[in-house]
């Protein structure tokens, strides 16, 4: 599972998930598909939701809950064999600056993507 305050509010099961490493790698390393997406205030029911797929502790929900948080439950699909890192993302097109929330890619972009990651994976093209 994961939680975030991002704006967005457009997340579909059966979305594809790229995940990008932020703090250290500075690289996209891990894609997943969405199972379910919840838009929450209430931490019982955030932590119903998410208690045997996070490492967030309850302490950790409280102190996100209150306002909007966005629950995505997702199935981990697996990690790349080559990950990108972020100046080939932006070198490509990818991304036009900093990566600070959930960005929606649109399917030319995701194209690149799967291109430069080399994922030739039946799961996102169905």
């Amino acid at each position: 599972a994961y939680l975030c305050k991002s704006p967005t509010k457009s997340i579909n099961p059966g979305d594809i998930l790229f995940f990008y490493r932020t703090t250290d790698d500075k690289t996209i390393t891990t894609y997943g598909v969405v199972d379910q997406f919840h838009i929450e205030k209430d931490t019982d029911k955030i932590f119903q939701w998410v208690s045997k797929r996070t490492v967030y502790s309850m302490d950790e929900i409280k102190a996100m809950a209150g306002k909007e948080v966005k629950v995505i439950l997702f199935r981990f699909i697996r990690h790349l064999n080559e990950p990108v890192p972020y100046d080939r993302l932006l070198k490509t097109g990818i991304v036009n600056g900093p990566i600070q929330s959930i960005t929606k890619l649109d399917k030319k972009i995701a194209g690149q993507l799967l291109n430069e990651a080399r994922i030739n994976d039946s799961t996102l093209f169905n």
